[in-house]
């Protein structure tokens, strides 16, 4: 079912070792709390999710670092799917992804689908396939530029590493002040999903007028040094001279010719043999060339034509997709053939009208691989037609050459068809003056071609200028189109921030009635009463309030893109006093219990709120000094 919000919300985690499960655990929507001494492994599951959710992660500890696969059964917008990763110090590895429960998946081989970690041309990434899975839209702009969800995840995930007063986990390969505005635009649906696309594109455009304007400048510094004299039109007038002197050099040799004998000697007729041989042998070159022509042509006919039927197949397989989705879930109260009345079953797994049974795992499964092999197809296709243009671009290229040299050709053996011993030097002469012309003609032409390629620069120049411009403006509409929705979002962020902070216990002057809050995904960090730092204990808290701020407001926004999946596992960190731990707890299950709208939380705790201890949110054991969350005593 296709919903107006996004969600991910954690089923069923398995870590494996040597093919034995380690750790098992079941996970419900809702509030999930993993409890323990410190040193028993806490941290170790949340890292093990979030890794499983695609994030990239290489600073291990040695106890996951010994297992071999992590499994996640989750559920999202589309469907059920288990997910699977090979456990590697890069943090790099590829997902597997089987569209079923994790029981399920361990029963079949063939329905797992694998995606690397970045795009190509065969196949999605797994963010990229992740995203799909949760309705999520994506940026359509290089790589660069486009979000993954390793990203997001840095926004869902609180850990004990990154430092209390950023807001986004800590990342040494992809952070920017770019890449975090995007982070929290995207994930507060806050832009159009074209603003960071615009900002990529204006570094583009900038970065590409700096080197033109470099290359100009070496340009005009080399012309600066004795020719600067030359411009486009005195060469323009100069070839014309020249082609003309070689016309008239032609026309003197044919006038030589006419009035020779047209008789050849043995040498000349050896000659005249070997000339031709070169002219049939070019001819035969300019109609293969003309047949390779013209069946590429028909072939990038038909490939457009492929292309064109493959995209309305997927336009047509998603439409069914959806189609099928609605048409399932009604109920018909008359035949719609005979308008009798149906008798009424309430079995879901058997079909209302027809009284088949259903098996929509199947549809599912074969909608997903129909859609991967019309993508391969189209893929495929448009490979095979790029190189097919680029080879009729080289034939193009190559006719004109070839025409050139069967022109040749056929003028050199009609000399020495008219040609005489008698004549022999006068014709010599004028030869050699117009292979001089020719060779003076080239040299113009390419200098010529030289100050083209000034003017394309400056005409490309000034044509980025306009783009840059453009861009400029388009981003500053969007920005104003957007404005109203930061206010109110933010407004209510920072509303909802402060009242989480005022039911703290006094531990901090500051907290106990707050005037304002301010954040900034760019400068990763958070204001209250103008404060950005406070004791680490308190850091910590107000991290953690903006933090489940969010998820509180993200059940509330359908225009949220945050996933309503929330990863806490700092509640002690910094030098948390029990009590104070224990309050946040409680304030955490109150508002979350208030909620209307499904969500997830996990979060772990040494110091679990005596409250909460043994109840429905508990998951697993107490985990005590000295045990720990994986069973690797088992192996």
């Amino acid at each position: 079912m296709i919903n107006n919000y996004s969600f991910i919300f954690l089923n069923r985690l398995v870590v494996l070792k040597n093919n034995t499960s380690v750790y098992d655990q079941f996970f419900y929507q809702g509030i999930n709390i993993i409890r323990g001494d410190n040193g028993t492994g806490k941290s170790t599951i949340m890292d093990l999710i979030y890794y499983g959710l695609g994030a990239e992660l290489s600073e291990w500890t040695a106890e996951p670092l010994s297992c071999d696969k992590v499994f996640l059964e989750v559920s999202c917008n589309t469907g059920i799917y288990t997910l699977s990763r090979e456990i590697e110090q890069t943090g790099k590895s590829p997902m597997l992804i089987c569209e079923g429960d994790y029981l399920s998946s361990t029963k079949t081989e063939n329905q797992w689908l694998k995606y690397l970690n970045r795009r190509s041309d065969e196949r999605h990434s797994y963010s990229q396939q992740l995203f799909d899975m949760m309705n999520l839209p994506q940026h359509k702009n290089n790589d660069s530029a486009n979000l993954t969800i390793h990203q997001i995840l840095r926004l869902m995930y609180l850990d004990q590493i990154t430092a209390p007063t950023k807001i986004l986990r800590y990342d040494t390969n992809y952070d920017n002040a770019n890449i975090r505005q995007a982070i929290g635009e995207y994930l507060l649906g806050l832009d159009d999903l074209d603003i960071h696309e615009l900002r990529q594109q204006l570094i583009e455009l900038e970065r590409d007028f700096s080197k033109i304007e470099g290359e100009l400048k070496a340009i005009y510094k080399l012309l600066s040094k004795g020719q600067q004299d030359f411009t486009a039109d005195k060469l323009h007038a100069e070839i014309l001279a020249v082609e003309s002197e070689i016309y008239q050099s032609l026309q003197k040799k044919e006038e030589i010719r006419f009035k020779t004998k047209k008789e050849l000697d043995d040498m000349q007729k050896e000659q005249a043999k070997l000339i031709l041989m070169e002219i049939n042998k070019c001819t035969e070159k300019l109609e293969n060339l003309h047949v390779q022509s013209s069946f590429l042509s028909n072939e990038i006919i038909d490939s457009t034509l492929f292309l064109q039927s493959i995209d309305y197949r997927i336009k047509s397989l998603l439409e069914s997709k959806i189609t099928n989705e609605s048409l399932g879930s009604l109920n018909f109260k008359y035949c719609p053939a005979c308008l009798t009345k149906i008798e009424t079953i309430r079995q879901d797994d058997i079909c209302g009208l027809c009284k088949s049974p259903k098996n929509e795992d199947s549809t599912k499964k074969s909608y997903l691989h129909m859609l991967n092999e019309l993508n391969f197809q189209k893929r495929e296709s448009e490979k095979i037609l790029q190189s097919n243009k680029n080879l009729l671009d080289e034939i193009k290229t190559k006719i004109p050459e070839l025409e050139n040299l069967l022109s040749m050709s056929k003028l050199n053996y009609k000399d020495y068809l008219q040609s005489n011993s008698a004549m022999e030097s006068q014709i010599a002469e004028i030869s050699n003056r117009i292979g001089f012309l020719e060779s003076k003609h080239q040299n113009l032409k390419e200098r010529l071609e030289f100050f083209a390629n000034i003017e394309a620069l400056i005409k490309e120049k000034q044509q980025l200028v306009v783009k840059i411009s453009e861009v400029k403006d388009a981003l500053a509409a969007k920005k104003e189109k957007t404005k109203n929705r930061l206010l109110e979002v933010c407004s209510q962020l920072e509303t909802t921030t402060m009242n989480i902070v005022k039911m703290d216990l006094g531990f901090e002057k500051d907290f106990e009635n707050p005037e304002e809050f301010e954040f900034s995904f760019p400068r990763d960090t958070m204001w209250l009463n103008g404060k950005s730092k406070f004791s680490a204990s308190s850091m910590v808290l107000l991290k953690n309030s903006f933090r489940l701020a969010t998820l509180v407001e993200s059940t509330k926004d359908i225009n949220y893109r945050f996933p309503r999946f929330l990863l806490i596992d700092n509640i002690e960190d910094k030098g948390m006093m029990p009590s104070r731990s224990h309050n946040f707890q409680n304030i955490m299950v109150e508002m979350c219990e208030e909620l209307e709208n499904p969500y997830q939380l996990i979060y772990t705790t040494s110091m679990i709120s005596p409250k909460l201890e043994g109840g429905n949110y508990c998951r697993g054991i107490f985990y005590k000094k000295g045990t720990h969350t994986l069973e690797l005593n088992k192996i």
